[in-house]
């Protein structure tokens, strides 16, 4: 058998098998083997009959070509193993000759990952560490936060005044360009918080001082750059009728509302806790960043010729991450790009250079794991694991594919190994 291994470009490799009668032979007497358990042939009982008499029941073409699919799919993995190709995706097998009992001849093209050097990625790492900043947490971020929770225990009380920013008002509305509603311009008792600017510019202001019971038209032009391309630059003429004003109470943080928000015995207490957690979740964001800046730059460095289906595989995995995205709000991918008024394949298109961007971050962390001969034991995988599942909704938990499960729970933990190794680089001059 002869065997001719040749890379060409775009990270492609092509393997010619040349096959001659005594090659395919071992394999042509498996194939038979194979069909003789499950034949009956009269006057023998099954998968007793000669392998002569098997042979006979089929073209010499059928059993030759059943032969080389055997040879190539015992050959194939041994002569990357072999040849050392890392080979990505499904390979393209093409018999460019074969004759039966005599010889034969395959080509298989396959895309592999080409070896790379790194960037002295510890240096690097040492370097973006230094741009590190301390954090601390102000007073008047503790002051926000407590805002948002009142904010978030407010409530809503119906009075009779005029509508003010900040009140909950109910509507009910119709737009009109000339004298045709607009698709999805009509509403009834369509309730939102004044001032936070949901609507078209002006269409609040207007209802700003308006009185429960009151009905109101007036024009609104529609800005240049607003996203839907029909209504562009158009004037519009609008109906309002206030059905409703309510107004924000906001609660204060006497004794029975802290403990409400979790058995605080004071306010100087809760203070302490936001503090906290403010200052770790600030501690985590500046840790993140320095992360990616340190992979940025370890992704400028590195000269990698990526495979296309690797490219490929990552922007269907970023098209199956928007798609949960969306079903967690209710939205089909479909409703979605008629909303940004794109093709499927334009969307494919705009991921195209995020996809590339993280293939190559996944290679560099796997390639610093290798060097770095990270291992990860058993029971960190079972915790991961564990992890990574609890947080998934029921249906998520139906679906999920166990071996992909286990695979992903590895990465992150090699990643996190990776990235605490990079964090521990210390440029500072050593004694």
């Amino acid at each position: 058998m002869e065997i001719n291994v040749q890379k060409k470009e775009n990270s492609t490799v092509e393997i010619d098998l040349q096959f001659s009668q005594q090659d395919l032979l071992p394999y042509k007497e498996k194939v038979l083997k194979k069909i003789q358990a499950n034949l009956e042939i009269d006057g023998f009982r099954k998968s007793k009959a000669p392998l002569e008499l098997v042979e006979k029941k089929f073209s010499p073409l059928e059993i030759y070509e059943k032969a080389l699919n055997e040879a190539v799919e015992e050959i194939y993995p041994s002569v990357l193993k072999e040849k050392n190709i890392r080979a990505m995706g499904v390979p393209e097998i093409k018999v460019t000759k074969i004759i039966p009992d005599k010889e034969a001849e395959v080509k298989i093209q396959v895309a592999y990952l080409s070896e790379f050097s790194l960037p002295d990625y510890k240096s690097i790492a040492a370097e973006k560490n230094k741009e590190k900043a301390e954090v601390k947490v102000e007073d008047k971020e503790i002051e926000e936060t407590l805002k948002l929770i009142q904010d978030s225990y407010a409530s809503y009380h119906p009075l009779e005044r005029e509508a003010r920013k900040e009140d909950l008002v109910t509507i009910d509305f119709q737009i009109f360009e000339g004298d045709q509603l607009i698709p999805n311009g009509e509403d009834k008792n369509y309730s939102f918080i004044l001032g936070k600017g949901n609507f078209l510019p002006g269409f609040e202001e207007q209802i700003i001082g308006m009185k429960v019971k009151e009905e109101k038209t007036f024009n609104l032009p529609v800005p240049q750059d607003w996203p839907d391309e029909n209504l562009k630059g158009k004037e519009l003429l609008i109906k309002v009728v206030l059905k409703e004003v309510k107004e924000k109470k906001l609660p204060e943080f006497n004794a029975d509302f802290l403990k409400q928000l979790g058995e605080f015995s004071s306010l100087e207490e809760l203070k302490n806790i936001l503090q906290k957690d403010l200052l770790t979740q600030k501690k985590e964001k500046e840790k993140e960043r320095i992360r990616a800046a340190i992979l940025d730059t370890l992704i400028e460095k590195t000269n990698l010729d990526i495979p296309e289906i690797l490219i490929k595989i990552e922007t269907e995995r970023m098209v199956e991450e928007l798609k949960l995205s969306l079903e967690r709000i209710q939205l089909t991918l479909e409703q979605y790009l008629a909303q940004i008024k794109k093709t499927e394949e334009q969307l494919r298109n705009d991921f195209r250079e995020l996809a590339q961007k993280r293939v190559k971050a996944r290679l560099i962390l796997e390639k610093i794991a290798e060097e770095e001969k990270i291992q990860i034991n058993e029971q960190e995988k079972i915790n991961k694991i564990e992890e990574i599942f609890n947080v998934l909704s029921e249906e998520e938990q139906k679906n999920i594919n166990p071996e992909a499960l286990k695979e992903y729970a590895e990465e992150v933990l090699k990643n996190e190994k990776v990235f605490q190794l990079l964090e521990n680089q210390d440029s500072s001059p050593k004694e």
